[in-house]
């Protein structure tokens, strides 16, 4: 026949690949060859394994033409990663090969064994192994006693309708299906549980993940690493059937917590030991670990990598008590992880965002506090805040980065009073509660001495925050100017207080007050200095304690004080005249006005007043006291000289009478 003469062979494979993140990009396979299949998982935690069953119905529609025909004689499939002892049987000389391997998938060569033309057909069985790895990090698949992971693709052409996908658990199991759908649960022969999608529309485009667990044995081994200040106390506690995982995540933290130590700058906050418990921790974003928030367990997937754990460790230091804000928590744990796995010898490139990040993007104060509410949302915020975390790195450096944390932990505020004894003494302003965005922004704009507003703006505030960045720059510059009027002086804590709560109205208002009183005091000094007076501590006291109301009246009272010294010391005379001479007896000006002075210093001022005022009096009143004192002495002699005779004589007769009246005999 003419269809014979010149035969045309199509050894075509129908790639088929899984459209889910662990596999690589969709191709598209020729519509002239079908794969229709019925797959079944069959999970064996006696065997570790999970054997994966395929009844495989291949059918060719390359249509033959008068002078060419076409057959397929092999296809490949695409099946998971370590995907192993893959098996062929039904179909008389077919045979399967695994073709290629890497992280994320397996291909298989199926050869049928004969050659199927236009319009034929061939049923096989076709089935793999997916074993479990064994504790190696980064494997999806899980089969033992305590938890079975079951990552569950369907196989068959694109848009080809009519595979099926059924995985089977023994009984005794808690099977939950993480993502994915399955039409169906039902219950084996054995009483275990059996997961049905029925028939499928398009099998590329389904993708599970299934977990099962049972309550689980554990094996807590003591783990005692030294970092610079001293020893971090752990406990791993791991699946009894894992016997790998307490020994791999603990040699990653063995490496790591020294190095974090000396990049976050302080000690381990815990003095009892930190569980560090083997977990699912299977989410819709495939988080590999979670930070206890008590600080008593971190939890680590029994599947994560180095970083992952790493990432986890550096919550112990960086937390919740720490900072407030998630994005602040996680970004800055992915910049720690991400550099201590470098040194730890990981090559890893910068974060970046990827084109749906980018797609999801919003205000990382916007971030659900809830991790796993939308996969979209946190594959936004971790990487997001990852790379905030490092181009605030790169802007304050790390020395800055370390202040900023000892301060967050033990609770210091922004905008510390001056660096010197105060009136009240030297302090350190602690706070309540951990700082969120502003305090963040506030400490690391005072240890740098630099504006971040602009990267909070690009990837941290809400529309509806932006103005208070605005307001914060003019309130900070206020504060500024205000602090050089002060010339040494601290504030008084309720300015502080005000900046740091953002509260910048009552900031402003308190700042207003607060110069009208510096203004007192420079006109004060002077006052002070041209007079040659040493001023108390007083008005200091009250306008760093913040009584900015009586440190304005005790500036008038200073004055008045200083003013009636000054006038005192201006009357002062050097007249040595009688009058004056004699008005002055008793009188000690100069002691008066040396007690006005050292009153004034010693903050005794109404004392002080009253002493400058008794030497005026003294000084100016002189002449008037000696001419009244001159006046009353000359009264007192004058009628001493009228009635001294008459006083004589009304004494001395008496006596002469009685001298008379004893000489009788």
């Amino acid at each position: 026949m003419t269809r014979h003469r010149h035969l045309r062979v199509l050894a075509v494979a129908a790639i088929l690949l899984a459209t889910v993140p662990f596999a690589g990009p969709v191709q598209a396979a020729t519509p002239d060859l079908t794969l229709v299949t019925s797959a079944t998982y069959l999970v064996q935690p006696a065997q570790s394994r999970i054997q994966v069953v395929l009844d495989v119905t291949a059918a060719s529609h390359k249509a033959e033409t008068k002078t060419s025909m076409y057959y397929f004689d092999h296809a490949m499939l695409l099946v998971q990663a370590g995907a192993a002892t893959p098996k062929v049987s039904g179909l008389k000389g077919a045979r399967v090969t695994i073709a290629k391997k890497d992280s994320k998938s397996t291909t298989l060569r199926i050869d049928f064994g004969k050659r199927l033309y236009g319009g034929t057909s061939a049923t096989f069985k076709l089935s793999f192994l997916l074993p479990d790895p064994k504790g190696a990090a980064g494997s999806l698949v899980r089969v033992g006693a305590s938890l079975v992971t079951v990552p569950v693709w369907a196989f068959g052409t694109p848009s080809t309708p009519g595979s099926s996908v059924a995985v089977e658990f023994p009984p005794g199991y808690d099977v939950a299906v993480e993502s994915g759908v399955f039409a169906a649960t039902g219950t084996t022969a054995a009483g275990g549980t059996r997961l049905t999608t029925g028939s499928l529309s398009n099998p590329l485009a389904f993708f599970a993940f299934v977990s099962a667990q049972q309550p689980p044995e554990w094996t807590d081994t003591p783990l005692s690493v030294a970092v610079p200040d001293g020893t971090v106390e752990l406990l791993m506690r791991a699946w009894a059937d894992d016997p790998l995982w307490a020994g791999r995540v603990g040699k990653v933290l063995a490496g790591a917590l020294p190095i974090l130590r000396d990049e976050i700058g302080f000690s381990w906050p815990h003095t009892d030991p930190v569980t560090v418990q083997e977990a699912v921790s299977r989410t819709g974003g495939g988080h590999a670990g979670r930070y206890d928030a008590t600080g008593q367990a971190i939890e680590v997937a029994y599947w994560a990598g180095s970083q992952a754990v790493i990432h986890e460790a550096v919550h112990g230091w960086l937390n919740g008590r720490v900072v407030a804000d998630r994005w602040a928590v996680e970004g800055f744990a992915a910049l720690y992880a991400n550099r201590t796995a470098v040194k730890l010898g990981a090559k890893l490139a910068p974060p970046a965002l990827t084109d749906a990040q980018k797609a999801a993007a919003y205000p990382l104060n916007a971030w659900p506090v809830e991790a796993g509410v939308d996969p979209a949302v946190d594959s936004y915020g971790f990487a997001a805040s990852a790379i905030l975390a490092a181009a605030i790195a790169d802007r304050v450096g790390d020395d800055v980065l370390r202040q900023v944390w000892v301060a967050a932990a033990d609770r210091v505020g922004a905008y510390q009073p001056p660096v010197m004894a105060t009136a009240s003494g030297d302090v350190t302003e602690t706070v309540d509660g951990t700082p969120d965005w502003r305090g963040m922004l506030d400490l690391l704009g005072d240890a740098s001495g630099q504006d971040l507003s602009d990267l909070w703006r690009t990837w941290v505030v809400r529309p509806g925050e932006a103005g208070l960045l605005d307001d914060r720059a003019a309130a900070r510059s206020a504060y500024s100017k205000t602090l050089a009027v002060a010339n040494g002086w601290a504030l008084p804590r309720t300015i502080r207080d005000a900046l740091r709560a953002w509260r910048f109205d009552t900031a402003d208002t308190l700042m207003a007050d607060a110069r009208a009183v510096l203004q007192k005091r420079v006109a004060l000094e002077h006052q002070a200095a041209a007079a040659g007076l040493a001023l108390p501590d007083t008005l200091r006291t009250l306008f760093e304690t913040g009584s900015l109301a009586a440190a304005s009246s005790e500036a008038d009272r200073e004055s008045a004080a200083i003013t009636a010294i000054t006038t005192a010391t201006a009357s002062r005379t050097d007249q040595h005249d009688v009058l004056s001479t004699v008005g002055m007896i008793g009188e000690r000006p100069e002691a008066d006005l040396a007690a006005a002075a050292l009153g004034l210093a010693e903050g005794h001022v109404d004392a002080s007043v009253a002493a400058s005022s008794s030497a005026y009096r003294a000084w100016t009143g002189a002449w008037a006291e000696g001419r009244r004192r001159l006046v009353f002495l000359l009264a007192v002699l004058a009628s001493a000289a009228i009635l001294g005779p008459s006083v004589w004589t009304r004494v001395g007769r008496p006596r002469l009478r009685s001298r008379q009246l004893a000489l009788r005999p």
